[in-house]
């Protein structure tokens, strides 16, 4: 079952070990590993989406969409980005992550990964494209005009029934 992330006692210490080293944050031009409860809560304050997935009570992935305004654009102004922040099992878990982050998520978001990692494949079949390289990393991208990803609005979902 997947639900939007509400964070808990119960999770206190299941999330940090589920995530272990899976999620990493840029601070101040510094990469953080996301390894303590107190860096979980950090992060999902600066979250504006998180969801997780559990089976039988135990969490099998967590995405976050952490905003980012570190970024200066080219023409100096200061940008803000969304990040896909995932921990997940198996690819599975994270395909499904993925379908729920495209049917409630339509701004434009972006993952780094690295060029070896296997989630590449499940992101561009979820609709990120190939945005730039830099050394050993990738950076994907999905455009919030980009429709076909998304659960279509139907005319009879507003309708009351009679």
């Amino acid at each position: 079952m997947i639900s939007n992330l509400v964070l808990n006692k119960s999770l206190r210490n299941e999330l940090p070990a589920f995530i272990g080293n899976q999620i990493f944050i840029t601070k101040d031009n510094k990469r953080k590993t996301v390894r303590t409860w107190s860096d979980i809560k950090s992060l999902a304050r600066e979250c504006c989406f998180a969801i997780r997935k559990e089976d039988k009570g135990e969490t099998t992935a967590v995405l976050f969409v952490w905003k980012s305004n570190a970024f200066t654009g080219p023409i100096g102004l200061n940008v803000t980005r969304n990040y896909v922040k995932i921990a997940y099992r198996n690819l599975v878990d994270a395909d499904d992550c993925l379908m729920v982050l495209n049917w409630n998520f339509n701004k434009e978001v972006y993952i780094k990964l690295d060029k070896n990692s296997p989630l590449i494949n499940s992101f561009r079949q979820k609709g990120f494209k190939r945005c730039h390289d830099r050394g050993d990393e990738v950076l994907l991208c999905r455009s919030s005009n980009d429709k076909r990803f998304f659960v279509p609005y139907k005319e009879g979902d507003n309708e009351d029934e009679e």
